[in-house]
């Protein structure tokens, strides 16, 4: 991940001469989702009046962001999940 992110880095500095600084922190704890509370905010999105609407993600590639959502969730139950809109008829970006 991180020469990836160098990677990336190098080639901003050649597309707009400027010069990056990256400071890779690994530290941050792996984000987990409370499946009681997952399963409670999940059954909560399906009551929702025009929930035909709503499509729910049940396998999700990994992530490497940090996020720091995930030091709440060392502390207490937590359910991190994401809202996205789109117009009618378009299924994806």
């Amino acid at each position: 991940m991180e020469k990836e992110i160098n990677r990336m880095a190098k080639g901003i500095e050649i597309e707009f001469g400027v010069q990056c600084e990256l400071t890779y922190t690994p530290d941050y704890p792996p984000l987990y989702n409370n499946p009681e509370l997952t399963a409670l905010v999940a059954e909560s999105l399906r009551n929702i009046d025009g929930d035909e609407d709503i499509k729910e993600i049940k396998e999700f590639p990994a992530l490497a962001p940090s996020e720091d959502f995930a030091y709440y969730a060392e502390k207490f139950p937590a359910c991190f999940f994401y809202i996205a809109c789109s117009p009618k008829g378009v299924s994806e970006p």
